[in-house]
Formats: structure tokens, sequence, C-alpha cells
């Protein structure tokens, strides 16, 4: 699977988007659950302030929001 890099992540209710970087697709895109990416290969399935969660050729995998980490 690509590496995804979390950039930001915004909350507002159940509603949740992502600026993230994936790896050969591009950088800064603002993705939400359901955003599909690399031909319908991989898929955002979740997003919360902790990880993005995604399916890549239908197996999970998780990327932890690391770089929030450090704080702003």
């Amino acid at each position: 699977p690509p590496t995804i890099n979390v950039k930001a992540v915004m909350m507002l209710g159940d509603a949740s988007v992502a600026v993230v970087d994936i790896d050969g697709i591009g950088q800064n895109l603002i993705v939400k659950p359901g955003y599909a990416f690399s031909g319908k290969k991989g898929k955002i399935v979740s997003i919360n302030p902790d990880k993005l969660v995604f399916l890549w050729n239908g197996k999970r995998q998780e990327t932890l929001a690391t770089s929030l980490l450090g704080g702003f």
C-alpha cells in the first residue's frame, strides 16, 4: 500500500475530513470517508483524530496521525 501521511484532521459532529499526502497520488489532498484512489485499489474507510483507516486491495490498513503528535 502507499504511504499516507496525515497532516490535519477536522471533525464536525459525525463528519470528518483529513488533509493527507498519499505517496504517488498527491500532496495536501482533502479526503473524507469513501474517497477512492489508485484506480479504486484504495479507499478511505474512516477518519478520527488518532488514525485514518483505509482499504488497500480489500485489506484493512491504518495510518496513525503521528504528524499531529508534535503539536503546533
